[in-house]
């Protein structure tokens, strides 16, 4: 066949061999697609863990009184009750990745020195670490999550009634490290902070309000994909325009990759609702990335924020959807769901297990992200195989007068 086939092309070897790059080329995505029953599904989720407590009043006036005011409402709001709620979501849901934002630390200080002069935040005693309460209340569960990514955001300590309390924000990647199939390894877990950030101005001095991202590079059979949380500035009336800024930093950075990537976290940058409206999802979603709620859940309102500060009333107020699991890649989404929009008896007052609703989505990964550039250079050695032959022949031509 190939004896009859080369009578039939009297070719040069240089340009028969350039000519099969090209065809393969051509050829090689129709022949190596991976069909949908080879694609690995994964499932994610987005959890912003609330505070426990609006922190509005300390920023208007971070009296020693309001100071203690907002921490006995974060004691009311009992984040250790609210952590078996969230432990039972991630159960039910069996996520491989979450993204938490607001995964605070609330420290203190027993007598405060911040009025004597020491305004580094400096306390120590842990009242509630929100990242090891929850990976608690999983382990009773027979859960094992490990935070593979952390980065620690604004850091405040202010002077109470004869102690200080401090606050550490923290973003964090969980992965379920026990599943009954490993379906994935992580590497390459890298933090950063935002450049642009707000800076509130307090008697004790300049608190700059740091925001930021952790991501981690995830492989799986199918190829490898970047997951990224974040949490963007929430107080654009007293920061115009920072907002916008660190979704750009966002795009320019961890999310600047060739690799496909999930992109979770609190955004606060509404999609529909009330509220919250500033350039920053639409900015992103412009930047070659899809929402997976609306792709699965098309004119679905879907609101995740809105309850109220001591998560104790009776039916939801979520307005406003600004918690999101975005794409940019081969990814297939196959559901969506929020966990977290349904009254729960928490204790005798609480009723919610933050004051956002979470978002879960499972997903076919059919990656393969390096075939394209093998592609892409099996073509262009082909095309050089062509061109060098076709300029060998104009130079033979030229010299010898030779076809």
């Amino acid at each position: 066949m190939l004896l009859k086939l080369s009578r039939l092309l009297p070719l040069p070897v240089t340009f028969r061999i350039g000519l099969v790059f090209v065809l393969l080329a051509i050829a090689f995505p129709v022949l190596t697609a991976v069909p949908a029953a080879a694609a690995v599904p994964i499932t994610v989720m987005t959890r912003n863990l609330y505070f426990g407590a609006d922190l509005s009043p300390v920023i208007a006036s971070p009296t020693p009184a309001n100071v203690e005011a907002t921490f006995t409402k974060v004691n009311t709001t009992d984040f250790p009750a609210r952590a078996g709620v969230l432990a039972d979501e991630i159960a039910a849901a069996h996520p491989h990745l979450i993204g938490l934002q607001e995964a605070v630390l609330w420290r203190t200080q027993t007598p405060g020195d911040i009025l004597s002069g020491n305004t580094t935040p400096n306390a120590t005693v842990i009242a509630y670490d929100f990242v090891q309460i929850l990976l608690d209340k999983l382990a009773l569960l027979g859960l094992t999550y490990t935070p593979v990514s952390t980065v620690t955001e604004f850091d405040v300590e202010l002077p109470g009634i004869g102690r200080d309390i401090r606050l550490t924000d923290r973003d964090v990647i969980l992965a379920w490290t026990n599943p009954p199939v490993s379906t994935f390894s992580l590497s390459n877990n890298q933090t950063g902070n935002f450049t642009n950030a707000g800076v509130l101005v307090f008697p004790i001095g300049p608190v700059t309000v740091k925001r930021g991202w952790a991501s981690v590079d995830v492989t799986m059979s199918t190829g490898s994909f970047r997951f990224i949380t974040t949490h963007l500035e929430s107080f654009s009336s007293l920061f115009p325009g920072i907002q916008e800024l660190q979704g750009d930093e966002l795009l320019a950075g961890p999310a600047n990759t060739i690799l496909p990537v999930i992109l979770v976290g609190d955004l606060n940058s509404a999609a529909a609702g009330s509220g919250f409206a500033t350039p920053t999802y639409g900015n992103i979603i412009a930047a070659g990335f899809s929402d997976a709620w609306s792709t699965a859940n098309p004119g679905v309102s879907g609101f995740t924020w809105g309850q109220a500060e001591l998560l104790d009333n009776a039916s939801s107020l979520l307005s406003a959807r600004i918690d999101f699991v975005l794409f940019r890649g081969t990814f297939i989404i196959t559901m969506a769901s929020r966990v977290g929009d349904a009254p729960l008896p928490i204790t005798a007052t609480v009723k919610w297990p933050s004051d956002h609703a979470g978002i879960v989505v499972a997903i076919d990964t059919i990656l393969i992200p390096e075939f394209p550039t093998i592609i892409s250079g099996v073509a262009v050695a082909g095309i050089c195989f062509v061109i060098f032959y076709l300029m060998r022949r104009h130079k033979n031509k030229l010299l010898f007068g030779r076809t």
